[in-house]
């Protein structure tokens, strides 16, 4: 399927639906920005404790919820607070997905991190008269950007890990993570497409908060948030119809 007609089946499907979607994402909304908010409260030990139960909590509504917009998007049953259930009940299943691929990025991470301290050794190596500032500049900006480059390629490759893992429980991450990879390859750039055919929509959005901010900052977030929760959804089936479309080509 072409980026048009996805986005057009995506509409048709979010129309049946429409409204328990919205109360699904706003219901996640609340809870996200309450513990975000409850973060911000704390300092210290306590606030690096409550940051990681934070975390590990985000990452259980994050796949129930969807978990939900896959349920909904195929018209199956679904609750306002089925996500919440969801998410815990394959709580761990999402946790250890979340972090293989957390250390299958450590390594473009780990580069570009080691990139930026290489203006410091320049420093250093000024103060002793060893003057190769050209060369580490280089050195520096070849390592960030290959790294940065390597860590979208890696990212793009794991996009529909989530999905694969809800539609496939018997699959362990590993499995998981290769099949999203061979589905992704050669679908990189459609599904850059995809995203990108909502740039419109997202500069709407924030000029509209930035309008609402001139008269008062409050409102301006106010209304960021509530175009945005009207937009997410349309976004999310868009893909999910990328996936599914995806798949069906695989099995044929």
């Amino acid at each position: 399927m072409k980026i048009r007609e996805l986005k057009i089946s995506a509409k048709q499907k979010l129309s049946s639906c429409f409204k328990l979607v919205i109360t699904i994402n706003f219901l996640h909304l609340i809870i996200t920005l309450a513990l975000s908010f409850l973060d911000s409260k704390t300092t210290g030990i306590l606030q690096t404790i409550i940051a990681i139960i934070i975390a590990i909590i985000n990452i259980a509504l994050g796949y129930g919820l969807t978990a939900s917009m896959l349920k909904l998007s195929r018209n199956e049953n679904v609750e306002i607070s089925d996500f919440i259930k969801i998410g815990f009940k394959n709580f761990k299943r999402a946790l250890f997905l979340s972090l293989s691929i957390l250390v299958r990025l450590l390594i473009p991470i780990i580069l570009i991190s080691a990139a930026t301290l290489l203006p410091s050794i320049q420093i250093f190596m000024n103060i002793f008269g060893v003057h190769s500032a050209d060369v580490i500049s280089i050195f520096a900006l070849v390592i960030i950007f290959g790294g940065l480059i390597y860590l979208f390629y890696k990212i793009l490759s794991y996009a529909l890990s989530t999905y694969l893992l809800i539609d496939n429980p018997e699959l362990t991450s590993k499995e998981i993570l290769k099949t999203s990879a061979e589905l992704m390859k050669g679908n990189k750039l459609k599904f850059i497409g995809l995203v990108f055919s909502f740039f419109g929509w997202l500069l709407v959005v924030s000029f509209l908060g930035v309008l609402a901010a001139i008269i008062s900052e409050s409102l301006g977030t106010l209304v960021i948030y509530g175009l945005s929760l009207l937009l997410t959804p349309y976004i999310t089936f868009s893909e999910i119809n990328f996936y599914e479309d995806l798949v069906d080509v695989s099995k044929n």
